[in-house]
C-alpha cells in the first residue's frame, strides 16, 4: 500500500460524520440515495439518529433490517457508522420503553413548609438552634420543613446502575445481537446525547444513600436540608452531594456503557448537557470534564452561531491530551438557522478546532424536511441546501485539518 493511500485511509477517519435524521417512512432506495450524495460531498460517514416524525417503529425488525442495509451500503463505501443510541434526547429511556417502570424513573426534591408532620416524606426537620435538625416523629407546635421525593415521568434515572443496564439490555444489546461482526469495523460506534440528573429541581437519587453511607459514614438524609437553605454552614454539604452525584453520573452512567462499548470491540462518543459554562454544568451532570475519561472519542456540543466553544472545546480537548485519546467530535451548527453562510459556519467550527476539536458531526443531514422536519434546530446539510454543491469543499478543509 502506498503512503498517499494510507494518508488518505487514516484521511478519511477523520472526515465529518453528520447526525442522518430519520425522521419520515423510510424508503430503501432513497436511504441509499443519500448515503450517496453524504459521500458525494465528503461526508466519512453518518450517525444514524432516530428523530420526530420518524414512521418505521423504533428497535423494530423493520428499523433493524433499515441499519443493516444502510451497513452494508457503508462498508462497500468505505464509510464509518455511527449509531445514536435513543429515539430522541436525552439518551437513557430506550424510545420509552423504560418509562413504563416507576421504579426506573428520575427523581428529584421538593421541600415545603407545614404545620403538620407527615411520617410519608422523605424527611422532615425542625428549625433549632440557628439550623435544622431530622426529626421522626411529631413534635408539639413545631412548624416542619417537609422534603419529599418526586418522578419525573418522561426521563429515567441515569445514576442508577440497574436502570443503566436496562437501557444497555434494550438498546445496545440489540445492536450486538445483530451486528456484532461489524462492531469496530463499518460500525464504529454508539452516540450518547445528554444524559442528565434533574434540570431545574433538585436531583437525587435512590442508589445515593449507600454511597454516602460508606463515604461519609452518616445518613445522606440528616443533611439535605442544606439543599433548601441559604448560608455558609451548609455550603460543604452542598459540595460533597454534587460531588456524589458527580461521581454517581460518570461511574454508572459512562463507565458502564464504555466498558461495554470496550468489551464488545466498538466506540462510545457523544456528549453531556451545558458544556459550554462551569456554572451550567451543574445543572445536568456536576462537571463534564470526568466523563470525557469514559469516551472513546470525547465530544461536545455547540449550538448557534455564538462563539461559546472556548471553556468546552478547551476542557475537551484537554482531556483528551491528558488520555491519550486522538480524536475530539463536536456536534455542531444547530440552531444557527437556514440564513447561516458558509463563511459564518466556518468560523464557528474553525474556533472549536483550534482549541482542541479535530472531528465534525454536523447537526444535521434531514432525511425529510416534511411536517416538522423542516423546524428540527436548522440548518439543514441535506441537498435541500443552497450550497450543496460547494459542500464538498467544506468538508474537504475540515477532514484536512482534523486530521
Amino acid at each position: 500500500m502506498s503512503i498517499l493511500s494510507v494518508r488518505n485511509q487514516n484521511m478519511n477517519a477523520y472526515a465529518p460524520v453528520p447526525f442522518w435524521s430519520w425522521n419520515n417512512a423510510l424508503d430503501r432506495t432513497e436511504l441509499l440515495r443519500q448515503i450517496d450524495d453524504m459521500k458525494s460531498v465528503g461526508c466519512g460517514g453518518f450517525v444514524i439518529h432516530a428523530r420526530m416524525g420518524l414512521r418505521v417503529p423504533y428497535l423494530s425488525d423493520e428499523w433493524f433490517s433499515l441499519v443493516e442495509l444502510c451497513l452494508d451500503a457503508a462498508k462497500e463505501r468505505g464509510m464509518f457508522v455511527w449509531i445514536y443510541d435513543e429515539n430522541g434526547w436525552p439518551s437513557g429511556f430506550a424510545g420509552g420503553e423504560l418509562l413504563k417502570d416507576e421504579r426506573n424513573l428520575q427523581t428529584y426534591l421538593v421541600c415545603e413548609e407545614s404545620e403538620t408532620f407527615d411520617g410519608d416524606a422523605l424527611a422532615v426537620f425542625v428549625q433549632r438552634d440557628g439550623g435544622y435538625a431530622r426529626v421522626h416523629a411529631p413534635e408539639q407546635g413545631a412548624r416542619y420543613r417537609i422534603v419529599w421525593l418526586r418522578r419525573n415521568p418522561s426521563y429515567t434515572d441515569v445514576l442508577d446502575p440497574a436502570v443503566v443496564e436496562k437501557f444497555l439490555a434494550s438498546t445496545h444489546e440489540r445492536y450486538r445481537k445483530r451486528f456484532s461482526k461489524r462492531f469496530g469495523k463499518e460500525l464504529r460506534g454508539f452516540f450518547t446525547d445528554e444524559p442528565q440528573f434533574m434540570r431545574g429541581e433538585t436531583p437525587y437519587t435512590g442508589v445515593l444513600a449507600d454511597y454516602w453511607k460508606k463515604t461519609y459514614r452518616e445518613d445522606v438524609l440528616d443533611g439535605i436540608i442544606a439543599l433548601f437553605s441559604e448560608g455558609e454552614r451548609y455550603y460543604e454539604y452542598r459540595v460533597r452531594y454534587y460531588k456524589a452525584l458527580n461521581y454517581l453520573y460518570c461511574e454508572n452512567y459512562y463507565r458502564r456503557i464504555y466498558e461495554w462499548c470496550s468489551a464488545h470491540g466498538c466506540e462510545l462518543t457523544g456528549h453531556s448537557i451545558q458544556e459550554n459554562a462551569f456554572f451550567a454544568q451543574m445543572w445536568g451532570s456536576a462537571g463534564v470534564a470526568p466523563t470525557y475519561e469514559y469516551e472513546h472519542v470525547p465530544a461536545i456540543d455547540h449550538l448557534t452561531l455564538a462563539e461559546t466553544s472556548r471553556l468546552s472545546a478547551r476542557l475537551v480537548g484537554s482531556v483528551a491530551a491528558q488520555t491519550g485519546k486522538k480524536q475530539v467530535l463536536t456536534e455542531t451548527f444547530a440552531c444557527s438557522g437556514y440564513a447561516a453562510t458558509p463563511r459564518q459556519l466556518k468560523a464557528v467550527a474553525d474556533a472549536q478546532y483550534v482549541h482542541g476539536v479535530n472531528y465534525m458531526c454536523h447537526q444535521l443531514y434531514a432525511y425529510s424536511l416534511a411536517g416538522q422536519g423542516k423546524y428540527d434546530h436548522p440548518p439543514c446539510f441535506s441537498d435541500h441546501m443552497t450550497w450543496h454543491k460547494q459542500f464538498a469543499d467544506f468538508n474537504l478543509y475540515f477532514t484536512r485539518l482534523g486530521y
